[in-house]
């Protein structure tokens, strides 16, 4: 079963190709390719958002390791939208601009976290 987006898209390319010929047997595989095609289609974007689920978790769980002291990463969420909040020791929020997905939102805020605490202990 391929894995590599590459992978996935060279099949979904060999299942709209068909295949040549004619009759009823023909018509009922190249039917059943194009049903493959969508199918795959499907799964391939749901990968993507399970891909991105998983990696929004694994910085959640990075952030409850590596943020230093009493510093604070709060995911919002609002109707179409959401974004990443940061607080210092003192229950401050941070300045942040968060960019990019979620996950990528959070692992940017730990690393400002980390440079800000490493900053304020000189």
């Amino acid at each position: 079963m391929p894995t590599e987006k590459r992978s996935v898209e060279a099949l979904m390319k060999d299942c709209q190709r068909g295949v040549a010929g004619k009759g009823s047997s023909i018509e009922a595989a190249n039917n059943l390719l194009a049903e493959c095609y969508g199918a795959l289609g499907r799964l391939d974007k749901e990968n993507e958002a399970l891909s991105e689920n998983a990696e929004l978790h694994t910085q959640i769980q990075r952030a409850a390791g590596e943020l230093p002291g009493a510093w604070v990463i709060k995911l919002v969420v609002e109707r179409q939208c959401g974004g990443v909040e940061v607080f210092d020791e003192a229950g401050v929020e941070v300045e942040f601009d968060g960019q990019g997905s979620l996950s990528e939102q959070v692992s940017d805020a730990i690393e400002l976290a980390i440079s800000m605490h490493k900053e304020d202990q000189h």
